[in-house]
């Protein structure tokens, strides 16, 4: 699993959407945060707003479960659209 995810941000920081400065240091560049707002295939509205309105709650058992579930489905929808499926 720790050889996927090397991989993984190694493919997201070479495509540009991934900052590493150092191996325990990832940040999301200006054209990761840029698709953010935008509605990614299997969404039905853009992440960033959400995430947005979440981390106002975040302190809360409910916003961390909701922005647990908004990075999930974020996630998700990426992986369908590298893997085809």
């Amino acid at each position: 699993m720790e050889e996927f995810v090397d991989e993984a941000i190694g493919f997201l920081a070479a495509e540009g959407f991934l900052q590493q400065p150092d191996r325990y240091t990832i940040r999301l560049s200006a054209k990761a945060l840029s698709l953010l707002n935008a509605p990614l295939p299997g969404l039905e509205k853009a992440a960033g707003p959400q995430i947005v309105e979440i981390s106002k709650n975040v302190g809360t058992e409910a916003g961390k479960a909701a922005l647990s579930e908004v990075v999930g489905q974020v996630v998700g929808a990426a992986a369908r659209g590298f893997f085809g499926s």
